[in-house]
């Protein structure tokens, strides 16, 4: 039932291997190799996908976007307690989450929940966002933006996370952490100069769809 803990650590462990002889950009570029647009069934428990993508390359993209969710220095702080707590014994994944919570400080149950116990799929974000000059004056160059984000996939209600919103502006690019815990939601921020383009996750810390549409 756990063996992502085993075959899902492994395979992130290849992927920290290549950031530390390449860095950031070639972790991320890994990671969309490590996508496989799709996954088959839960990843606690696999019955008989024991050895599939679910297992290796899903189990992969949770620690990925563990890291992303706290951090990260917790979260190698949590791969490190984690080994002192568990060397040379056997653990679970209730043993894990344990270790992340405790190290955290936070409630990941939700996560665990989406990603490992329930969910069989990803977030598929349909957005949309419009700019304007910051308080109404065409003389300013702030603009307030705002994006509308729905979650429109079958499989799972509502997947919670951080998400990044990723702005190119005339003078140069700018990124806003929200967490996303409705299904239809909007968000508002400023930025300095006109918005050229809005994105989300542009890097690449969680497995998701995404299809922009018309602002309404």
């Amino acid at each position: 039932k756990d063996i992502w803990l085993n075959e899902g650590f492994a395979s992130y462990g290849e992927a920290l291997w290549e950031e530390h002889l390449n860095g950031s950009k070639a972790l991320f570029s890994y990671m969309r190799k490590e996508d496989y647009g799709g996954f088959s069934g839960t990843l606690y428990n696999p019955e008989d996908n024991l050895f599939s993508t679910t297992v290796y390359q899903k189990g992969s993209w949770v620690l990925h976007m563990l890291r992303g969710t706290v951090g990260d220095s917790t979260f190698f702080n949590i791969l490190k307690t984690y080994y002192e707590d568990f060397k040379y014994k056997s653990a679970t994944t209730d043993d894990f989450i344990k270790v992340c919570e405790k190290v955290s400080g936070l409630d990941l149950k939700y996560f665990f929940d989406q990603w490992v116990y329930k969910g069989t799929g990803r977030p598929e974000f349909e957005y949309s966002w419009k700019a304007d000059p910051f308080d109404g004056q065409s003389s300013s160059n702030a603009y307030m933006i705002r994006v509308n984000i729905n979650q429109i996939q079958k499989d799972y209600d509502l997947y919670k996370s951080n998400l990044r919103i990723n702005v190119k502006t005339e003078n140069g690019n700018e990124e806003f952490v929200v967490f996303n815990d409705k299904k239809n939601q909007v968000f508002t921020t400023t930025v300095n100069s006109k918005p050229v383009s809005v994105t989300l996750d542009e890097k690449g810390w969680l497995l998701k769809k995404v299809k922009q549409v018309d602002y309404k």
